[in-house]
């Protein structure tokens, strides 16, 4: 999966000539908040193209399963209705892969890994200093997603419960981590 996504990225860098070049000066936006690193490149005037990576780690209280631990990386694409470097409507969609570690409130851990898609339309802001700001909300897809292990704590078997919750989440209308991201372009 991590040779397909690199190829998909290398693709698209190394056919943005045929999409046509900007000619802005600046090419790269690096964007962040907290959990979520990305960095994209201006493809033309309109879209882009880049990679992700990011961890998160929250809460569930549900299906007696206390927290998870997500880990994830990708690739993106985005789309700006005016152009890319100005205050815009936009949609950007992801394709990634990555590792979820489900712990339950006897202490063991399930570790599920697969594919996922994330489209999101939204707004950005974009201010003469090269920062911008993205907002936006969407749905998402788990294509698969896998046990790759288990670690028990106990002779509590809660496989069936985090099996329900992995499956229950297959599909999400809105998409439970939405798009916010402070960006810097260079």
């Amino acid at each position: 999966m991590k040779n397909l996504l690199t190829s998909i990225f290398l693709f698209l860098i190394l056919t943005s000539p045929l999409f046509g070049q900007s000619s802005e000066e600046n090419k790269f936006t690096f964007r962040s908040l907290l959990f979520l690193n990305s960095i994209d490149y201006s493809l033309n005037q309109n879209s882009a193209v880049g990679f992700f990576v990011g961890q998160v780690s929250g809460k569930v209280n549900e299906n007696n399963i206390e927290k998870l631990e997500q880990t994830f990386y990708g690739s993106v694409y985005a789309y700006a209705f005016e152009c890319y470097f100005c205050d815009t409507f936009l949609v950007v969609s992801g394709i990634g892969t990555g590792t979820t570690d489900y712990e339950t409130k006897d202490g063991s851990i399930y570790s599920y890994s697969g594919l996922g898609i994330q489209i999101y339309g939204g707004y950005q802001w974009y201010f003469e200093n090269n920062v911008s700001i993205a907002v936006g909300l969407g749905p998402s897809y788990q294509i698969s997603s896998s046990k790759q292990s288990e670690s028990l704590k106990s002779t509590v078997d809660y496989d069936k419960d985090v099996e329900d919750y992995v499956k229950n989440r297959t599909f999400q209308p809105i998409n439970s981590n939405p798009l916010l991201l402070v960006g810097y372009t260079f």
